[in-house]
């Protein structure tokens, strides 16, 4: 067996450990499985795969599920407190109810079993935000998960840099691209045997670590980003780093300019400069300003060759991805205007993209507009929009982890606005658990009012 197995055991670890902690009412411990084994879950499974085990593959694609409903279950068997349902848990729930109604409503081409996987790849994060909305609120350390994350993105930037010095991906020796095809109808694709998301269109390697693909590698790292930014970040906006974070900033950079994402490393620095900007950091602003117009002189000077070619079609939008993603919003705008209330479940998104049969794509937005219509787009974009407002009044208004978590809650939804738009963003599972747990968390703390007015 070659080093890879060893993802499979840590993802086999962190599941029995999260489920072996819930049952022992350490609901919060969920959180080691989200960090440290969605992650790896396609690297865990096309490894297992890979050694002959493939029998073991559908238990495993349903595990995850698997321990969220548990935790679900469990933490509200365990409240012990009136909860006071606010509007955004309101929203949550009509959303995830508009979405329900589709699964019966006799439109569309898909069977019903493809119907319900397409109404979980749109609502399963509800779940996973009451989870967080229940938990009882001493069960979380921030700090703790926080710095959990940081370790993650130093284990990426590790394996990304052993896979830069090799030359060549991790995926090559998981088999990836087998699994891909026999689960996800995914033919092998692209110079490197992977699929066309691991290159540029000039033929540049983009490298994924140990995530499933690049685009979700670059992703994650915006939530390491917003994390940092809160661990560094005291409530007077004084910064304190220790050696953890000094290395957890040069992992995600190394991330990000490996994993070669446009829309995820325009968004990297945007998230930089909002912090710089709802912090007062001057210096930094001032940095940043003149490190733009650096890379600009030396970009014109110095650059040639695949780089500028790379920088050069994605800024005139005449390279394969960037037409792609303009054609796809184009159909995702003529779909929802003529079936406002959508063409049906699994005409959109990674089902609709199994079966050979999708319509637009490539924006979280469009693929849940196609499928069931405006209104329930509507309800996701309000919620998306008003957690980044709240987030910004309850950091203006707190202290202690309260004013870090809307910190970090901030900086990712923001820094996630551009990937949204360029990807079918709630795929990537361990952003989507990660982001909409915190989330649940957040509405339960500021739901508190003593919460508010304290460091705890």
């Amino acid at each position: 067996m070659n080093g890879s197995f060893l993802f499979f055991i840590i993802y086999i670890g962190v599941f029995l450990y999260a489920i072996d902690a819930v049952f022992k009412d350490r609901e919060n411990e969920v959180l080691v499985f989200f960090i440290f084994g969605l992650p790896i879950y396609i690297t865990a499974l096309s490894t297992i795969d890979l050694f002959g085990w493939g029998k073991a593959v559908p238990f495993l694609q349903f595990s995850k599920e698997l321990l969220v409903i548990i935790t679900l279950l469990f933490t509200i068997y365990r409240i012990n407190r009136k909860i006071h349902f606010q509007l955004f848990d309101k929203l949550v729930l009509t959303y995830l109810l508009l979405i329900l109604a589709f699964t019966f409503a006799p439109i569309g081409g898909a069977s019903i079993i493809q119907k319900w996987i397409a109404a979980k790849s749109l609502t399963f994060f509800t779940q996973v935000y009451f989870i967080g909305r229940l938990i009882a609120i001493d069960k979380v350390n921030l700090s703790k998960y926080f710095q959990f994350i940081c370790i993650l993105s130093i284990a990426a930037g590790a394996v990304v840099l052993l896979e830069v010095l090799s030359g060549q991906h991790l995926q090559l020796h998981t088999g990836y691209a087998d699994f891909m095809f026999r689960y996800f109808n995914q033919s092998p694709s692209g110079n490197y045997g992977l699929s066309w998301t691991f290159e540029t269109d000039n033929g540049l390697k983009r490298f994924a670590s140990f995530f499933s693909m690049p685009l979700e590698h670059a992703a994650a790292t915006i939530v390491s980003v917003g994390v940092i930014a809160a661990l560094i970040t005291t409530d007077d906006n004084k910064v304190v780093l220790n050696n953890l974070l000094v290395v957890t900033i040069i992992a995600t950079l190394c991330s990000i300019i490996f994993a070669l994402s446009r829309a995820s490393l325009i968004s990297y620095f945007v998230v930089v400069y909002v912090y710089a900007r709802i912090t007062h950091r001057k210096q930094l602003i001032r940095f940043i300003h003149y490190s733009i117009l650096s890379v600009l002189l030396i970009f014109l000077v110095y650059v040639r060759g695949d780089v500028y070619d790379f920088i050069i079609n994605t800024v005139n939008f005449t390279n394969s991805s960037s037409l792609t993603h303009i054609i796809a919003w184009l159909e995702g705008i003529d779909a929802i205007g003529s079936n406002p209330f959508g063409l049906g479940l699994g005409t959109s998104g990674n089902v609709a993209n199994s079966i050979g049969e999708a319509t637009s794509g490539e924006n979280e937005f469009f693929i849940i507009g196609v499928q069931v219509g405006f209104i329930p787009m509507l309800f996701y974009l309000f919620l998306y929009v008003y957690l980044i407002q709240l987030a910004y009044k309850t950091y203006q208004a707190s202290i202690g982890k309260t004013k870090k978590l809307a910190l970090a809650l901030l900086l990712i939804k923001i820094g996630l606005i551009i990937p949204s738009l360029t990807s079918e963003l709630e795929s990537y599972i361990y952003i989507s658990y990660i982001t909409w747990f915190f989330s649940g968390y957040f509405i339960n703390l500021i739901s508190s009012p003593a919460i508010l007015k304290t460091r705890s």
